[in-house]
């Protein structure tokens, strides 16, 4: 019997020790936006792949993107939007997208008086991240033709509360569900969902650069395979994926609270849901929805050499 123990202590403490170090890096700080990440770790799915995945955070207040810990080797595969990765392709940046998480954009706008639709933004003042929106707001200003005064905020929702803007960007799995817990219930018709209006981005996928999975495909399959069974299992388990991502904010001494996460969880599984299969399929990101994303960052500026789908989506 205690051949057969130190046999199997034997056998484990080799897979371990042959198992692929992989650094993981979700593109904010802890919330449940990154559950199924945190459920594959806990559950031991990465392990079961042959993988030793380390979650790494980038630092709200670091000076560092975190792309620039993916480029310079820090990382191994980054959590990021598709906007940016298709803007720092064209630059030269040889990144691929590996997965698509969200199948339908989150992005919306939440304003102090009805809105019957995009025209009705026309010369408001509009609340909007410091990074990762100015895209997106050209794009629908030239798409509309509309004269908008975007109000820069570093983060939250402040503005909105008081007043200091007409209307305010948000996510719906993020911004939007602190309203919510900050001012109580929001009239619809005050509320403006930009994919209900032609803007069919997806969001959250995860990037790699094109040198490492050249020589990983192995490694980044079994990661993409156990990240899906995470995720799965998150949604299946949604009081234990919230378990895991408060333990995973209070590590991290994230401020938030459990109504929040529990809220988020449901609206970020829910824009997983593939609008043409009515499942949570990760299916890529479809070629013609990329072209037009291409299209209109050309239309904008936003960047000057045209990538192509085969260039970026694996």
């Amino acid at each position: 019997m205690k051949k057969i123990i130190v046999l199997l202590v034997a056998v484990l403490m080799s897979i371990g020790a042959n198992a692929e170090k992989i650094i993981f890096m979700p593109q904010w700080t802890p919330q449940a936006q990154f559950a199924g990440f945190y459920v594959a770790k806990e559950m031991g799915f990465y392990e079961k792949e042959g993988l030793d995945i380390e979650i790494k955070h980038i630092s709200s207040g670091s000076s560092k993107s975190a792309l620039t810990e993916l480029t310079e080797g820090k990382v191994h595969i980054l959590g990021q939007q598709l906007i940016p990765t298709i803007k720092a392709r064209s630059k030269g940046i040889k990144l691929l997208n590996i997965l698509q998480i969200t199948q339908r954009s989150g992005l919306m706008c939440v304003s102090h008086t009805p809105l019957s639709g995009i025209e009705e933004l026309n010369n408001m003042k509009i609340g909007n991240w410091k990074a990762n929106s100015s895209e997106f707001c050209d794009i629908i200003e030239s798409y509309k033709h509309l004269n908008i005064n975007w109000v820069t905020m570093l983060n939250g929702i402040s503005l909105y509360i008081h007043k200091v803007v007409d209307a305010t960007l948000c996510f719906s799995y993020n911004e939007y569900i602190s309203l919510l817990l900050a001012v109580g219930d929001i009239p619809k018709e005050n509320i403006l969902y930009f994919y209900d209006y032609g803007y069919k981005c997806p969001e959250d996928g995860l990037i790699v650069m094109e040198a490492y999975y050249n020589k990983n495909k192995d490694v980044i399959d079994r990661f993409v395979k156990a990240t899906k069974r995470g995720w799965n299992y998150a949604r299946t388990h949604r009081h234990y994926a919230v378990d895991v991502s408060m333990k995973y904010c209070k590590e991290n001494h994230i401020i938030t609270n459990r109504a929040k996460q529990e809220m988020m969880l449901d609206e970020y599984l829910a824009l997983q849901i593939n609008p043409m299969t009515g499942e949570a399929d990760f299916a890529p990101v479809d070629e013609m929805t990329f072209n037009d994303i291409v299209n209109a960052l050309l239309m904008t500026n936003h960047i000057t050499v045209k990538t192509t789908y085969k260039e970026v989506v694996r």
